[in-house]
């Protein structure tokens, strides 16, 4: 389950409430406004995990807000990787003015500079498909941000958001995408 959906419980109460309804793992948020700050992931990143792991469920995957690599993004990655955690969303690339190529070379970029990383530290991280005016909304975004970086890089493929942003062309995104998807 993903975390979001229970930030409204701490850490202990989450993990016995997904396992009361049948999970058989949680995928945490720890991003700003997450249920684990990214300022304060050395600390509570390892009390998170316990809790998940106490109630016998798994936590290999996590939601985060990295977008570039930097000192923060650069705890955050280490201190997953150092607890076992395999799989890493990043968070969403925004627009900004002026040019939609020269924005896309500069987020694929950075996406080879975290693909470095993650790889260093045996971690994949995942560039999710979100519909509306993000960048990924098409799956031809996704691909060009995926274009040149290591297997450590990949796509956390929503069918649901390719459907909508895509109607009928879905079926495209997705043999485009599939062999990057994690």
């Amino acid at each position: 389950i993903f975390s979001k959906h229970l930030q409204f419980l701490n850490y202990k109460d989450m993990a016995a409430a997904a396992a009361d309804m049948g999970f058989n793992g949680v995928e945490l948020t720890v991003r700003n406004g997450g249920h684990v700050e990214p300022q304060n992931v050395k600390e509570d990143l390892p009390k998170a995990v316990a809790a998940i792991k106490e109630s016998g469920l798994q936590s290999n995957m996590m939601v985060s807000g990295i977008t570039e690599l930097n000192i923060e993004s650069r705890s955050v990655l280490e201190t997953a990787a150092n607890l076992g955690i395999q799989y890493y969303r990043l968070g969403y690339f925004r627009y900004p003015e002026g040019s939609i190529p020269d924005a896309l070379r500069k987020f694929n970029r950075q996406m080879q500079e975290l693909a470095v990383l993650s790889k260093d530290l045996g971690i994949q991280g995942c560039y999710q498909n979100h519909a509306g005016s993000l960048v990924g909304a098409s799956m031809w975004e996704v691909w060009q941000l995926l274009e040149g970086t290591l297997e450590s890089m990949g796509s956390q493929y929503d069918i649901r958001h390719a459907m909508v942003e895509g109607g009928y062309s879905w079926r495209n995104g997705l043999r485009l995408i599939k062999d990057r998807i994690k």
